[in-house]
């Protein structure tokens, strides 16, 4: 899905999300990352290995633990041009979804 990342400083910018969900649609970057096993079920969570996955913009992660894996929950979201992962909470503060 495409949503709007409200910018702080600076202009909005249209970005790639994906709400995570075991049943539901994933865009190409997602099943790209889940090929390359960036992105791998860990119960009903997603474990994201860093060191693997790359956002589209270039970006490094900031977080997780000295493994560079970070997990995300199912209803969570995860931007594909930075690589934040966000609770349904969050987003709605910082995005607006534009295209299911």
């Amino acid at each position: 899905m495409k949503a709007i990342r409200k910018a702080t400083l600076g202009k909005d910018k249209v970005v790639d999300v994906w709400e995570v969900s075991q049943t539901g649609a994933q865009p190409d970057w997602v099943k790209v990352n889940f090929d390359k096993k960036a992105f791998q079920w860990d119960g009903k969570q997603v474990k994201c290995l860093m060191n693997v996955f790359k956002p589209s913009s270039g970006a490094t992660f900031v977080g997780g633990n000295i493994y560079g894996v970070l997990y995300a929950a199912i209803s969570d979201f995860i931007d594909g041009d930075n690589g934040a992962i966000l609770t349904a909470k969050k987003f709605a503060q910082k995005y607006e979804i534009v295209e299911e």
